[in-house]
């Protein structure tokens, strides 16, 4: 939860985009480090590249050894009926999703794993003091997912830096069309 939460903090990212991230789309070299988002979990449909910070580049590092840890496993033998325990080590392929935790195919899905973290963080948010709704909406929380990518937009937009802030989160037909617009060109023939 912290790996995935300090990522959409950073990033800017929507939250199926970031749980959709794969081993192989990330590039954690030293002099730079990104993230490659595929557009076909993006709502724009479009491909594009996400920038990582130290603290995150870390986190992320850490999660991944972590994950693919030695670990002891305790099965019980079918045959026998007595517990087995063994040190296994997860295989580690390049196409796993970094935030998938289960073994199995069919938790490979973003918003299966989606489903998951949500009822995660609200718990958190609950145990925390933080789980307030909105007022007058009881059904939806002051705090989400979707509260990080808003934090970023704002933030770098309080910079004095609002198309960069459109450009950062995904937003690229924003600056498209405002460029467009101030041409006196027609945005619908595009």
């Amino acid at each position: 939860m912290r790996t995935y939460v300090m990522l959409l903090a950073a990033t800017g990212m929507r939250a199926v985009e970031a749980l959709s991230t794969r081993i192989t789309d990330l590039d954690l070299g030293a002099n730079h480090s990104k993230l490659f988002v595929r557009g076909e979990y993006t709502k724009t449909k479009a491909d594009r590249i996400v920038f990582l910070t130290q603290e995150v580049i870390q986190q992320l590092k850490s999660w991944i050894d972590y994950k693919y840890r030695t670990r002891k496993v305790c099965h019980q033998d079918k045959e026998t009926g007595k517990t087995i325990t063994e040190k296994r080590t997860p295989d580690k392929n390049d196409k796993d999703l970094i935030f998938a935790v289960y073994q199995s195919n069919d938790r490979h899905n973003p918003k299966h794993l989606y489903r998951d973290l949500i009822r995660t963080f609200t718990n958190t948010l609950d145990r925390s003091g933080r789980g307030d709704r909105e007022e007058g909406n009881e059904r939806r929380r002051q705090i989400t997912f979707h509260s990080f990518r808003r934090f970023v937009k704002t933030t770098i937009s309080d910079l004095r830096y609002a198309d960069f802030s459109e450009w950062f989160i995904g937003h690229w037909f924003y600056i498209l069309d405002k460029k467009r617009f101030r041409e006196g060109r027609d945005i619908s023939q595009s």
